[in-house]
């Protein structure tokens, strides 16, 4: 990578078992052990990488678990995982996903986001905003990107509906990236 000028900037922390549906583990009640390890093994491959940011993928709310209970994992794994990754100067991000694509999902909002990043109050605890999950949630991408622009860490996009380049769909991007302009995205 160094090599070719490309530098690593994000990467998921094990997200469980995709190929049967799991989309992450770091809000999953009895999974704590399973999320810490992942995390442990993606915070090695950051390192060597030099890559600044970890996602750590919340996952697919279980019905049997109260939300106190899910947020409450949520938070303790995000605190334990911050502290860790800090001594190494890495980000622990969160990625609102839409329930359109990933049906139960329990991190869907911008604003549930910025909720629980403010209440682990780990100052390496960052939003992933993905212009594409925003806007397929609803609501102006453009301000909630202004509301939040002291929590965002990393910024991705694609075009709605259907995730694909930027022009094929409703979004907007000559507004979303001034708006990225004007928070100082950079």
């Amino acid at each position: 990578m160094l090599d070719a000028g490309v530098e690593q900037v994000l990467i998921n922390a094990p997200a469980g078992d995709w190929i049967n549906g799991e989309r992450g583990l770091a809000a999953l009640p009895g999974r704590e052990r399973e999320f810490r390890e992942g995390f442990e093994h993606a915070l090695s491959y950051a390192r060597v990488l030099g890559c600044p940011r970890i996602n750590c993928l919340t996952g697919i709310a279980d019905a049997r678990w109260p939300i106190d209970r899910i947020e409450a994992t949520l938070m303790a794994n995000l605190r334990w995982a911050a502290r860790l990754a800090a001594r190494y100067d890495i980000d622990c991000l969160l990625e609102p996903i839409n329930n359109v694509d990933v049906p139960d999902f329990f991190l869907t909002h911008i604003a549930q986001a910025e909720r629980l990043i403010n209440q682990i109050a780990e100052p390496n605890v960052r939003l992933q905003f993905d212009i594409y999950h925003a806007s397929m949630m609803g609501g102006d991408v453009e301000q909630q990107l202004e509301r939040v622009r002291d929590l965002i860490a990393h910024v991705q996009f694609a075009d709605a509906p259907g995730r694909h380049e930027p022009g094929n769909g409703h979004i907007d991007f000559s507004a979303t990236f001034d708006a990225l302009d004007r928070i100082g995205y950079g």
